[in-house]
């Protein structure tokens, strides 16, 4: 198997956990400008700066269960080490997170 069929295979496997994640699922709404204001400063800042970004915005008014579901992201995307190495990956799962959890026709293997 070479190097491209494993990262097919992991980034399938993040994905997958994305999807399956109880706080990831049980958020019913995540604002299209909020989350690509947050893929856009993972991409810049990294995990931690995007970790105390999603913490502040905890203590805000209807972005509680969105700022929960994507702490819990981040923290699948720390074991991932497609992720540590491109944040870019990551922005684009954070900005189509929508899309990927409620849409059934999107198929991740």
């Amino acid at each position: 198997m070479n190097d491209f069929d494993e990262s097919d295979d992991e980034l399938a496997r993040l994905l997958n956990d994305i999807k399956n994640d109880p706080t990831v699922k049980r958020t019913r709404y995540f604002s299209s400008k909020f989350l690509n204001s947050v893929a856009e400063g993972f991409e810049r800042n990294g995990f931690e700066e995007t970790k105390l970004f999603l913490v502040d915005k905890k203590n805000r008014k209807g972005q509680f269960y969105q700022a929960e579901a994507l702490l819990s992201v981040i923290k699948i995307f720390e074991g991932c080490e497609i992720i540590k190495k491109n944040r870019k990956i990551g922005r684009l799962i954070i900005k189509t997170l929508d899309t990927l959890i409620n849409d059934k026709k999107v198929n991740t293997k």
